[in-house]
């Protein structure tokens, strides 16, 4: 697996949707920056971990720093997109295929983890917002 060619894919692939979605000029740039950051640490953490939900956790956590530090604009804009690499859209697909085929162990399993994985999204975005507020708020205390 060439880890340089799919943070390029997922840099291309995040300034596309952020282009689909009409993200502002000046965004989208940052954007795929978040998405190529996150995906490549989602797959630098998943090589020893062998964890989706790790990995995605730490892609999140590693987008979610990124685009409070670069973002010049509601942050949103910037983290939204960069996270696209790593909601779990096949995830759900194939809950629902199994759940029409009638193989609902698969189905179960299948759902559990795209569950998880899309609150290990939630929790890395709530933290970092969260230690970013309390760091920015040391500083205003310091001066």
């Amino acid at each position: 697996m060439n880890i340089l060619l799919n943070a390029g894919y997922a840099f291309i692939a995040t300034m596309s949707f952020c282009i689909l979605f009409q993200c502002p000029k000046k965004a989208i740039v940052s954007a795929g920056f978040c998405g190529m950051l996150a995906w490549t640490v989602y797959t630098l953490v998943f090589i020893p971990f062998e964890s989706v939900i790790v990995a995605t956790f730490a892609g999140a956590f590693a987008t979610g720093l990124a685009s409070q530090i670069i973002a010049r604009m509601p942050i949103t804009i910037t983290l939204m997109p960069g996270i696209i690499p790593l909601v779990p859209g096949a995830g759900m697909y194939f809950t629902m295929l199994y759940l029409l085929q009638g193989n609902y162990e698969q189905a179960i399993y299948k759902g559990t983890e795209t569950m998880l994985i899309a609150l290990a999204i939630a929790n890395a975005v709530i933290i970092t917002a969260t230690i970013y507020k309390i760091i920015l708020s040391i500083k205003i205390i310091k001066k």
